[in-house]
């Protein structure tokens, strides 16, 4: 009798330590797609010359799946926001790869030197009204 209690004692340990670990590494893979695809971190900040409107330049995600979300703010609105693939095999990305140019308060040209291709981008806060 007591070896029946004390075996369905142990099933039941078994059992709680086979749900917790299994919750464990679920939580472990959950973080982790998390991180490499979807967190983001601010990356460069350009103001236009008078503070009106701002080029915003965020890394999503880490390592090999690293992309970038390009966010053009009027008056602290996202007016546009672009997703692009940072194109780089053996170059770190780093800020001096953009290279953001205020011709006025409302245009704006943003040069990308990736490793393998320059991306020109150009964009008029103008057209867009309060």
């Amino acid at each position: 009798m007591d070896d029946e209690i004390a075996e369905k004692e142990i099933k039941k340990t078994k059992l709680k330590s086979a749900i917790l670990i299994f919750s464990i590494v679920i939580a472990f893979i959950i973080c982790s797609i998390y991180w490499i695809y979807f967190d983001e971190t601010p990356f460069l900040l350009s103001e236009s010359p008078n503070n009106v409107n701002e080029v915003e330049i965020v890394e999503k995600g880490h390592g090999f799946f690293t992309d970038i979300k390009i966010r053009f703010v009027k008056e602290g609105k996202t007016v546009k926001s672009e997703k692009r693939h940072v194109n780089n095999l053996n170059w770190a990305h780093e800020p001096g790869q953009y290279n953001i140019i205020w011709e006025n308060d409302y245009y704006v040209k943003l040069t990308i030197n990736y490793e393998f291709k320059t991306i020109i981008m150009e964009h008029d806060f103008s057209k867009y009204t309060n």
